[in-house]
């Protein structure tokens, strides 16, 4: 009488771990992607609303908001989002940067029911001194003073929407982290 052994060979063992990894691999990719795709259209679908507001707010006052600010809530202050004693979008140097302006949120309050927050994405663009969050209005922010700009940050998996809020696409930089920063070109102040 002879016995037989039953199970599974070294081999087969191999080739079902292996196959479990690529699976697992697929898996994890997608979900990024998926996962940054989602904060893309969060960040766009804010800057949309926000546009809108400040049409409206314009349209009602003569003149768009006159006082640079982050578009939104929830903004940690520097690169590392560490400091949690303020709220900024932009740094372009050590001492100089764009924080949440209370003073632009209140005017425009009366133009869109709760403040639309994009995705907190952060662009380093040349060291932990220069970068881009989320995105930001800048009544004097384009290619002269009179210029109206919204500038957004879009993950390195995406690409800049080609309008927003019905306007074209003026500037797309690639960060060296590879997000892109969009700017968009409102209007002109009078």
């Amino acid at each position: 009488m002879t016995k037989s052994k039953s199970g599974f060979t070294i081999v087969e063992l191999v080739i079902v771990i292996v196959i479990i990894v690529i699976l697992a691999t697929i898996g994890v990719v997608s979900y990024s992607t998926a996962s940054a795709r989602a904060r893309d259209s969060q960040t766009a679908t804010a800057v949309n609303q926000w546009v809108k507001a400040i049409q409206m707010y314009k349209a009602r006052n003569g003149s768009f908001p006159s006082m640079t600010s982050c578009l939104g809530t929830n903004y940690k202050y520097g690169v590392s989002e560490a400091d949690m004693s303020g709220y900024q979008c932009r740094q372009s140097s050590a001492s100089t940067g764009i924080v949440r302006d209370s003073t632009f949120s209140t005017a425009l309050s009366p133009y869109m029911s709760s403040e639309p927050t994009p995705a907190m994405q952060t662009a380093i663009v040349s060291s932990p001194n220069d970068w881009y969050r989320g995105a930001y209005f800048n009544p004097t922010g384009g290619s002269d003073s009179k210029s109206v700009r919204i500038d957004m940050v879009i993950s390195d998996k995406g690409t800049c929407p080609s309008t927003i809020g019905g306007y074209a696409i003026v500037t797309n930089t690639t960060a060296p982290n590879n997000f892109h920063i969009c700017s968009y070109e409102i209007g002109r102040q009078p």
